[in-house]
């Protein structure tokens, strides 16, 4: 019960807001289901539709591989600027219902839980509003994440089927960990470390949250032992908000006061 309390206290309670495959959204410019597409840079996919995923087609792949897969796959190429203008509508939305938006990666976006809780009458209900709003812009793919701090947040909103049910998922104060045990490494997005756990036999962030954490510092170094703590539950990035458009955004010069 101790350590529960501690890496509580250490987090911030999260909404993060998710709009799957992004990169497709902003290239497409259209809201899915888009047809068999996949995106390339540097002769790799990647982004593809679910269409293409259906035949084998995946993203790290080569080029030549995911024809292969699918001869009659649409390929475009993948403009990373492209994500990030087609993003900025969806943040000023969310800003307008909820200023302090976190801008996490085109796609994905955070911000704390309290202030627009509070207004909505709980976290539920703050999501129930934000997915309606996006929805109402043209973007009801949107999936919500609620937990202690962004990345168990993010996991929650990744983990967010909507196939009949809500498009939102709240992982209650405290259960960060508990959420988190089942999920693979892969999630950590961590290639060489996935390697070094696995042959050590580990698998799942459970398996690798249980480890020492004097251990994990002293076999991984201070990078491991940050993936340690995420794989724990106790996610303690502080939220940086967006700063404000150019646009929206004025200095004011004062004359020097008199002696």
């Amino acid at each position: 019960m101790g350590d529960r309390v501690t890496e509580t206290a250490q987090t911030v309670r999260m909404h993060v807001l998710w709009l799957p495959d992004w990169p497709l959204r902003a290239a497409l410019g259209t809201a899915p289901p888009h047809p068999a597409t996949a995106l390339v840079h540097g002769g790799v996919v990647t982004a593809c539709t679910d269409s293409a995923r259906a035949h084998g087609v995946r993203v790290g792949q080569r080029r030549r591989l995911a024809q292969s897969r699918m001869p009659s796959l649409r390929m475009l190429p993948h403009d990373p600027a492209q994500d990030e203008r087609a993003f900025l509508p969806v943040l000023r939305l969310i800003e307008e219902h909820a200023p302090g938006v976190h801008l996490l990666r085109p796609g994905l976006a955070a911000l704390r839980s309290r202030g627009i809780s509070r207004y909505h009458g709980g976290e539920e209900g703050a999501a129930v509003a934000l997915l309606g709003i996006l929805a109402e812009a043209g973007y009801g793919e949107t999936r919500i994440g609620v937990a202690d701090g962004m990345f168990t947040a993010e996991l929650a909103a990744r983990t967010t089927t909507a196939d009949g049910g809500p498009a939102w998922t709240v992982i209650p104060p405290g259960e960060a960990r508990r959420f988190l045990a089942p999920l693979p490494l892969h999630v950590l997005d961590e290639a060489e470390l996935e390697d070094l756990l696995r042959r050590l036999g580990i698998a799942t962030l459970g398996e690798f949250a249980a480890l020492e954490t004097t251990a994990v510092r002293e076999r991984f170094g201070e990078h491991g032992a940050r993936l340690h703590a995420l794989a724990r539950g106790a996610d303690s990035r502080p939220l940086t908000p967006r700063p404000p458009d150019p646009q929206l955004a004025r200095e004011v010069a004062f004359e020097t006061p008199l002696g």
